[in-house]
């Protein structure tokens, strides 16, 4: 053998047996599930007596096989079809990212009055329910890792996700611990165990992304700065989303001493909730416009990623289950993603992302959705590929505002509709009659902007 030969013989065979990055590695994105271990009642009794391990077995039982419908949210059927649908789309993402709301709404009242007419005279609901959400998330968990057991999971506290209810999640919250040991025990690349006790205390951690530590991965409990928080489970006499702010501002302080980009998660998206804005206008409620965070932690949580905004490459956000783009201050690109529920109309979708970890680039994302208007069919397509939809060559702060540009334009109206909707029927025709509220909630992050951006004249 040359000495050429044997040059490119080692060099092929490095490369195949130990690459520094892969050429292109996957992200794989799913939120707001909203799984309802509820939807058929006379199989609870089963799941709460039984072990997570025999919980498929007692799903598979179940008389009911049709997926969730519209208004619904997330059966047995339509978990194990995404989860299907996820594996075939993306066999070994590298990362994925699971970014909150693991539960059903409504979850607490509903098993609670589940539960008393399954158990009448029982007066032990605040001791089963705990535990009944605790194997909840162990079934949610071990499900995903199951079907990705190599990958990288980044998960996400939502506003359902806590013991009392819904944006009910406390300081020292019991779940948050439960939440955290579900993961760790299930996948050793998830929470950090050096974050444990943060994370039990605050439900919020920081990371390192697998293949470049170089990228600080940071994720926030913003749910303490909802306008819908109530914290009277807690017993911190310090309303939590200034400790969170605060956190947050540290950590991306540190990581740019550290020399770090950031990679920012959180379940709920700065700026105004363009959905519950426009319900509230069609119902007739004064005060219509409504925004994600409570106005005074909202123009704080700017504040910081306008300081900070050279060093956040990204900020995935979710939590009202379209998928829309956002750009504060024309400094930051958020993405929100669509989600598994379809209970406000849409399909359910999950999105993959293109990655480039040595670069730190996100080259592309596509949506992958079930047509749930289709009874001929429960096969998840793709409906949405952001390079090709928006004529773009990679997901950064450039090409974000160069769409948001664009639609701000006229251009891409179809497909941003498509995009927002995951073509839903139903909020598609939503979409279209309140376009320029969706527009106009792209970069306007306050309540007077966006108030001033819908009442200009076209």
């Amino acid at each position: 053998m040359s000495k050429v030969a044997r040059i490119l013989f080692l060099v092929v065979a490095f490369a195949t047996i130990s690459p520094a990055f892969a050429a292109d590695e996957s992200l794989l994105y799913v939120t707001d599930m909203h799984f309802d271990p509820l939807a058929d009642a006379s199989i609870v009794p089963k799941l709460m007596e039984q072990p997570v391990s025999k919980w498929n077995e007692i799903f598979q039982s179940s008389n009911k096989k049709e997926l969730s419908g519209y208004r619904e949210d997330t059966n047995f059927a339509l978990w194990q079809s995404a989860l299907k649908a996820m594996k075939q789309t993306v066999s070994h993402p590298t990362t994925v990212v699971v970014g909150g709301d693991f539960f059903r709404h409504t979850f607490r009242a509903d098993f609670e009055k589940l539960y008393k007419e399954q158990n009448p005279g029982k007066t032990d609901i605040r001791s089963v329910y705990p535990v009944f959400i605790q194997k909840t998330i162990q079934f949610l968990v071990r499900g995903l890792v199951e079907q990705f057991p190599d990958a990288q999971f980044i998960p996400v506290i939502g506003n359902n996700d806590s013991t009392c209810g819904d944006y009910m999640v406390a300081l020292r919250d019991p779940f948050l611990k439960d939440f955290a040991n579900a993961w760790q025990q299930a996948s050793k690349l998830s929470i950090p165990t050096s974050e444990s006790s943060d994370f039990a205390s605050s439900g919020h951690y920081t990371t390192t992304l697998q293949h470049n530590s170089k990228l600080k991965i940071i994720v926030g409990n913003d749910i303490f700065m909802t306008p819908q928080y109530n914290g009277r489970c807690g017993n911190s006499f310090v309303p939590p989303g200034q400790g969170e702010l605060a956190w947050m501002d540290q950590q991306l302080t540190a990581a740019e001493k550290a020399g770090q980009k950031v990679w920012l998660i959180t379940h709920v998206p700065p700026g105004v909730d363009v959905t519950r804005s426009l319900y509230k206008s069609m119902t007739g409620k004064k005060s219509a416009v409504s925004p994600m965070l409570k106005e005074d932690y909202n123009q704080r949580y700017l504040d910081i990623l306008h300081r900070h905004a050279k060093d956040i490459l990204i900020h995935f956000t979710a939590h009202n289950h379209f998928d829309e783009i956002r750009v504060p201050g024309g400094e930051v690109a958020v993405l929100m993603a669509p989600s598994i529920s379809p209970d406000k109309t849409n399909n359910p979708t999950f999105q993959v992302f293109d990655v480039d970890a040595k670069n730190m680039l996100l080259k592309n994302f596509a949506n992958y959705s079930l047509d749930l208007s289709s009874s001929s069919t429960q096969t998840w397509e793709k409906i949405v590929d952001f390079d090709q939809a928006f004529q773009q060559k990679e997901v950064s702060l450039e090409s974000v505002k160069a769409v948001e540009a664009a639609i701000q334009a006229g251009k891409f109206s179809d497909d941003y509709s498509q995009m927002v909707t995951s073509k839903g029927a139903l909020a598609k025709t939503f979409f279209t009659l309140a376009k320029k509220a969706y527009v106009c909630g792209m970069s306007e992050m306050t309540l007077p902007t966006f108030q001033t951006c819908i009442d200009k004249e076209d």
